[in-house]
């Protein structure tokens, strides 16, 4: 009996994952199970007020929801964790994030600094409350989305050809 080999399908992707509540790392778990390259970014113990509230570091549901992923610890707050997160954002694909607004553009990690950083970012968003953001810089060619009203419209057809119909699928669970 042959052993499955892992998908490869999205080989080709850098994730950066900074989700932390269900929908995020479930999105990412997938693309990581399709081959993309996750990278699990959190804060190091005692910095996030939030710490914890995907259950136990070492339990099994936390285990699961980020499997194929790789993990390093950064403390955002502080620049030189700003400043090595800038840097991997350079050669990444996607940024995946469930921050409230508030908070990404007090610790820099907006719109506007990744894509400065990676005119090709896409910025996966959803606060806590419901809402969802979809940026997408006109370089890729593809339109910005900014609102719940917005998904699933025009991006579907030209993600598919960026990035598979697994992406539009997990982008889309996520918005969810």
């Amino acid at each position: 009996m042959s052993t499955p080999q892992p998908s490869t399908a999205l080989a080709k992707l850098r994730i950066l994952d900074l989700s932390r509540v269900r929908a995020g790392p479930t999105c990412c778990r997938i693309l990581g199970d399709f081959g993309a390259d996750i990278i699990k970014i959190e804060a190091p113990p005692g910095v996030d007020p939030n710490e914890g509230m995907s259950g136990a570091r070492d339990g099994s549901d936390m285990l699961n929801l980020h499997r194929n992923k790789r993990c390093l610890t950064l403390n955002m707050k502080e620049s030189a964790g700003h400043e090595i997160f800038m840097r991997l954002v350079k050669n990444s694909d996607v940024v995946v994030e469930d921050f409230r607004p508030d908070v990404k553009e007090r610790i820099g990690i907006d719109y506007k600094p990744l894509s400065a950083a990676n005119p090709r970012i896409i910025l996966a968003s959803k606060d806590r409350r419901g809402g969802a953001r979809f940026r997408i810089s006109r370089q890729r060619g593809l339109p910005r989305r900014d609102s719940a009203a917005d998904r699933g419209r025009a991006p579907i057809s030209r993600l598919l050809n960026s990035g598979g119909a697994v992406i539009v699928a997990c982008l889309l669970f996520f918005w969810g």
